[in-house]
């Protein structure tokens, strides 16, 4: 993401007093973070795409802009979240934390739709057939367990 490529190059530029080990920590905590963000948002295109041809053969309206608003406010709680990362001056997990909350609440709001409307399965299966087999979930987001490392 360009914001993290420009907020590196400020830290370790643009800090006096910043040395040069510690601006190498705070670009491989942005690197981090970044990859958690990034990471998240292909998945998100999954659980859309999988909802929509759910939808096509089980037809629920309601149940279906309820997903729709899910994964909006899913997009909306990571653009907040590298928003409030860039304007940190000291990462720290409980910042991370704080950034990431958002995500991780309508991360799990959204599970539970996907599982109350059917489109994901009892045993964990997103309730779609490819060629007749029914297709694994992918696995959490790293942004759900994003542990910052120095």
């Amino acid at each position: 993401m360009k914001w993290i490529q420009v907020t590196v190059v400020v830290v370790a530029l643009g800090l006096p007093g910043c040395t040069q080990a510690a601006a190498a920590s705070l670009g491989r905590v942005l690197a981090q973070i970044a990859l958690a963000i990034a990471q998240a948002e292909p998945e998100i295109a999954v659980i859309e795409a999988v909802a929509q041809a759910f939808f096509l053969v089980n037809p629920n309206p309601a149940a279906q802009a309820q997903i729709t608003a899910g994964v909006n406010k899913l997009r909306s709680a990571l653009a907040l979240a590298a928003k409030t990362v860039d304007g940190l001056d000291d990462i720290t997990q409980e910042n991370v934390d704080g950034a990431l909350a958002d995500f991780r609440s309508a991360w799990a709001d959204l599970e539970k739709l996907l599982t109350d409307s059917g489109v994901v399965t009892k045993d964990g299966k997103y309730a779609v057939a490819v060629h007749g087999a029914t297709v694994p979930k992918m696995p959490d987001p790293i942004a759900l367990h994003l542990k910052v490392r120095r």
